[in-house]
């Protein structure tokens, strides 16, 4: 067909303004926040939100952009990079998937290189407009982070020693107090030996009002390889990374790691469990669920995921247990692919000690499997409840992070020895001045202890000291120790009132005399198998006190079955509250 150069410039100007509105709508349905969260070494972590300034939901995305660094892992989306170019996907059959009218999604990565501002990106084959970016160093004392309407705030956390602890943004290098929680330079976690290091993480922990307390939330995932005595192969796939294959025979099982709740005060209101799998036989797979060694189960039906590669979730309720151990076998031959077991726990904190259950309260990854193996078959066991209804929950990364409190006043130390029935361990905390506010007295200088705290010359002066509370991973407390430093510059004994714990019941103790005010001696009292302990002293006489230069607290553990993880992480420590 002819046509006329004026209808052809006619066409080419008409499909040129026709272009020029469709990048221009297109630039108006989407905003990028790229957040540069943080940088340690030739590594840094960036949080990437999709903002969805349309009014109609994006049902599935793929978000695209050139790059030089190269990403070398992710959450919450599909990553992929070929050279330099990147591309993020989520479909709408995803958690993460469907962005919401006026609503947004956030996934995020760790990369390899020198950290890039990125500007123009592509949104399901259309310009996505400029970014909004920033940075935030390590060395910086701010930073910027996005959060996804779930409200889970992602950043890469420090895998230390199988405890995931959080990345200090102050310092690169040593430890540190940031957020309520201690937290370790991303030098010192790369440093470490073996297997730890820095992983990709969301801080899954988050906490809301209720009539009694404040709600908390605390999760802890755990990924294949589980334990030594399941029976299958590890697999792997682009989709859902390495998972669990059961063997298909007769016994075969999977045992999943305990998580095991720290806790800082509060009620346990709820537990659930959360498997990600894929059933590709078409039909739903029947499995017996065994928890914590119990002699009965339930069986529960992981429905069918359309293929062996596309990845559901079932959620169950576990009850209010603050430890969780499980373990399935096949009701018939046949058996899911297992990928995650994700464990969360709702807790209610108490008003009195609010502070300390949202800052402590953690559930944790233990690593302890079944030492023996399912207390009784299907067959013979004598009592089971029906399948469990299924319900979708999406399942991120996990935080666990293990928080230690600390005090420039205090200090601690432990050492391991051998007994009979199980490694025995010795952990211990001091303090030294200042001690608790509500202590009556000044601070005084030795040449010899350095500073001391010296008792008002009044009856019923008082020396009060912070509460010493052990974090146990397994054992007995066998005995505590409590040893004075003092001074005692007087002729005559210095009677004291003392309390531990309980102020109804205290005990009169006796400081004799040392042969001067900067002659130093201890005394020493033996408290028994107490493994938290708040320490009063209260004068009895007009004379005061004796002059204190630190109060020790040791405790001697016999670790159990779990003698490793008893012997790493079992310790005393100041939890810093004062009467």
């Amino acid at each position: 067909m002819y046509i006329s150069r004026k209808h052809s410039a006619l066409k080419i100007l008409l499909t040129a303004c026709l272009m020029h509105i469709a990048t221009a709508f297109a630039a108006q349905t989407c905003k990028i926040d790229y957040d540069i969260v943080s940088e340690w070494g030739s590594n840094y972590q960036v949080n990437v939100t999709i903002h969805n300034t349309t009014d109609s939901v994006i049902e599935g995305y793929e978000l695209s952009w050139s790059m030089e660094s190269a990403i070398t892992s992710g959450w919450n989306a599909t990553l992929a990079q070929k050279d330099a170019l990147v591309s993020v996907s989520n479909t709408a059959d995803h958690w993460n998937g469907l962005i919401p009218a006026k609503g947004s999604a956030v996934f995020g990565f760790i990369a390899t290189g020198t950290a890039e501002t990125i500007d123009l990106f592509t949104l399901n084959g259309a310009s996505c407009g400029e970014a909004a970016s920033s940075t935030s160093s390590s060395s910086s004392s701010t930073s910027s982070s996005s959060s996804s309407s779930g409200g889970e705030n992602c950043e890469a956390l420090c895998n230390w020693y199988g405890s995931e602890i959080a990345l200090c943004k102050t310092q690169v290098s040593g430890w540190a107090w940031e957020n309520n929680q201690n937290c370790v330079g991303a030098q010192t976690c790369e440093n470490q030996w073996g297997d730890g290091g820095i992983v990709p993480g969301c801080n899954t922990s988050s906490s809301s009002s209720s009539s009694s307390g404040a709600l908390k939330t605390t999760k802890a995932i755990l990924l294949p390889p589980f334990c030594e005595s399941s029976t299958g192969t590890l697999e792997s796939s682009a989709t859902s990374g390495t998972y669990f294959v059961l063997d298909e025979t007769d016994g075969a099982r999977v045992d999943f790691q305990t998580a095991a709740l720290r806790s800082y005060g509060g009620t346990i209101l709820s537990n659930t469990i959360t498997f990600k799998y894929a059933n590709g036989s078409g039909q739903p797979i029947s499995m017996a669920l065994w928890m914590n060694g119990s002699e009965s189960y339930q069986t529960i039906l992981f429905p069918p995921t359309d293929s062996w590669d596309t990845w559901g979730s079932l959620t169950v309720d576990s009850a209010e247990r603050s430890t969780t151990q499980v373990s399935l076998t096949p009701n018939e031959g046949s058996a899911p692919y297992f990928a995650s077991l994700e464990v969360e726990l709702l807790i209610d904190c108490y008003i009195y000690n609010d502070q300390e259950c949202q800052a402590f309260t953690t559930l944790y990854k233990t690593g302890m499997c079944p030492s023996e193996p399912l207390p009784g078959s299907i067959s013979s066991t004598s009592s089971s409840s029906g399948s469990s209804s299924s319900t979708t929950s999406s399942s991120t990364s996990s935080s666990s992070s293990s928080s230690t409190s600390s005090s420039n006043s205090s200090s601690s130390s432990s050492s391991t020895s051998s007994s009979s029935s199980g490694m025995l361990k010795t952990t211990a905390v001091t303090w030294k001045p200042p001690f608790c506010e509500s202590s009556l007295g000044t601070k005084g200088d030795s040449s010899v202890v350095g500073e001391y705290f010296d008792l008002e010359d009044t009856k019923n002066a008082r020396v009060d000291l912070p509460w010493n509370i052990l974090r146990d991973y397994g054992g007995s407390v066998i005995s505590n120790t409590l040893t004075f430093t003092y001074a005692n510059g007087s002729d005559a004994a210095i009677p004291m009132s003392l309390w531990v714990s309980d102020p109804e019941h205290p005990q009169t103790i006796e400081f004799t005399p040392t042969g001067g005010w900067d002659n130093w001696s201890e005394f020493s009292l033996e408290l028994g198998e107490i493994n938290s302990i708040q320490v009063s002293l209260t004068a009895l006489t007009d004379q005061g006190g004796p002059h204190l230069a630190s109060l020790s607290s040791e405790l001697l553990i016999e670790c159990h079955a779990f003698d490793l993880e008893c012997q790493a992480y079992t310790k005393l420590y100041s939890g810093g509250s004062c009467p």
